[in-house]
């Protein structure tokens, strides 16, 4: 997919058809008109609605745009995901699958190994990537895909040490303290020789309560700048308040800072934001995060096929290995990281150089620092984590 093609996917915000085309073969075991049974598990719960729906208008959207030979079987589970497994060994006993696809943390998913291991059944488990892979997940049936929030948080805390400054103060929510991005951004930017004074949790039910103290602690500390964390409504009311402060002081983030993860909204008072993610950021038409995701599932999905056919075991081994091309670049399995990787992209603000992208900041030995550090432990899927 060439960069003009990658640009015109991501305009194509709200309305992921009309993604420009990629190119992919057919499965090599596939019968002409054949199309591979995939179960989609996708969160029932009403708050999770505009997740879902976004989702699976990417994976739909991919299938339909690139003729993919995938056909979408949907299995919603509740909020609580304690009767998850059981749900899922009931649908297998009924449903032939060839591979299953979910919108569920990737750490929760671990409750799946199990069923998933006796059904031998590939499974792609698709979030965000707000949390570092925690615990011993060795199935081979269980891989992540994700938009590696975390994994831009530590770039971007590598990079700002270096070209914003080396004093930062960090404001984050109180739900969004309880992951992973807050703190790959710190270990980034210290490991690059930067110093965080101190951290800010907003733990208010009403922001506005909150945010007078925050900004005169950054005015008294006067740092080089301030990463925040904030999501949603309270994003835009942090964002607000902020370009309204006077504070004059640099502000940085990751996308969830700036836009929706679950539609194609950007937030007003983004373009003020130095922002950091894993695909080129547009100014003026953001794509939808949860329906690039569900695009990028059903591309590697149907690449894997295309090379392994729809055996198991060799199934399973082409989605741990095969890379593959999408909207944001060429996406390649990392065991280290039990995820992707891909391009890193920064947008700045009011200077010569727009955007620019960063390499990859991590070692293996960084990776296993922060799978041993304790955080809040939050244990529902927030952020889709």
């Amino acid at each position: 997919m060439t960069d003009p093609e990658r640009r015109a996917f991501l305009r194509a915000t709200g309305a992921i058809a009309a993604a420009t085309a990629l190119a992919l073969p057919a499965p090599a075991s596939a019968k002409p008109g054949t199309r591979a049974p995939v179960s989609v598990l996708l969160p029932g719960s009403d708050d999770r609605h505009a997740a879902r729906t976004a989702f699976l208008s990417g994976f739909q959207s991919a299938i339909s745009r690139h003729s993919l030979p995938l056909a979408a079987e949907i299995l919603p589970f509740p909020g609580s995901l304690s009767t998850l497994p059981e749900s899922l060994r009931q649908h297998l006993s009924k449903v032939r699958s060839t591979a299953l696809v979910g919108l569920l943390s990737r750490n929760q998913a671990s409750s799946l190994e199990g069923v998933l291991d006796q059904a031998q059944l590939p499974s792609l488990i698709c979030d965000i990537g707000a949390d570092v892979v925690r615990g011993q997940h060795n199935s081979a049936w269980l891989l992540r895909h994700s938009l590696g929030y975390w994994q831009t948080s530590h770039a971007m805390g590598a990079w700002s040490a270096a070209q914003l400054g080396q004093r930062a103060l960090i404001a984050t929510d109180y739900l969004e303290s309880g992951h992973d991005l807050v703190y790959a951004f710190h270990r980034g930017f210290v490991s690059a020789g930067g110093y965080i004074p101190s951290v800010h949790v907003s733990n208010s039910a009403d922001l506005a309560a909150d945010l007078p103290a925050l900004f005169e602690a950054i005015r008294a500390e006067r740092p080089d700048f301030v990463y925040a964390l904030y999501s949603g409504t309270r994003a835009k009311q942090f964002l607000a308040a902020y370009s309204q402060s006077g504070l004059g002081i640099p502000l940085a983030g990751p996308a969830l800072l700036t836009q929706a993860v679950d539609h194609a909204e950007r937030f007003p008072h983004a373009e003020q934001v130095i922002q950091a993610a894993s695909w080129p950021i547009s100014p003026d038409t953001p794509c939808c995060p949860l329906a690039l995701l569900g695009f990028e599932a059903a591309l590697r999905l149907a690449n894997a096929f295309a090379s392994a056919g729809t055996s198991g075991e060799a199934l399973a081994h082409a989605l741990a290995r095969a890379p593959v091309d999408g909207p944001r670049g060429r996406m390649v399995p990392a065991p280290d990281l039990a995820d992707v990787r891909a391009e890193l992209h920064l947008h700045l603000p009011q200077r010569s150089a727009r955007s620019v992208v960063v390499a990859q900041s991590m070692t293996a030995a960084t990776v296993h620092h922060m799978r041993g550090m304790l955080k809040t432990g939050w244990t529902a899927p927030y952020l889709l984590a």
